[in-house]
């Protein structure tokens, strides 16, 4: 998990997955218990906007130049 420097109440949670159709049957996959959890957490957030989420997908170095990479 990292905090943010510069507002250290904002959190990133990290989780990998090993291919994209993994991560959406991990959505499919969701319990009853994972959704009460998830409501009870709610309560511990104090911004009036709900937390964002982001999906980042890694990208083999190895496939682009080195030129492609310092640009």
């Amino acid at each position: 998990m990292y905090y943010n420097g510069e507002n250290p109440n904002k959190y990133i949670e990290t989780f990998i997955a090993e291919s994209w159709e993994e991560h959406l049957r991990q959505h499919e996959r969701i319990t009853v218990a994972d959704l009460e959890i998830g409501n009870s957490v709610k309560f511990f957030h104090s911004d009036k906007n709900p937390p964002s989420v982001s999906h980042f997908i890694a990208e083999s170095l190895l496939k682009r130049s080195r030129k492609e990479i310092y640009e």
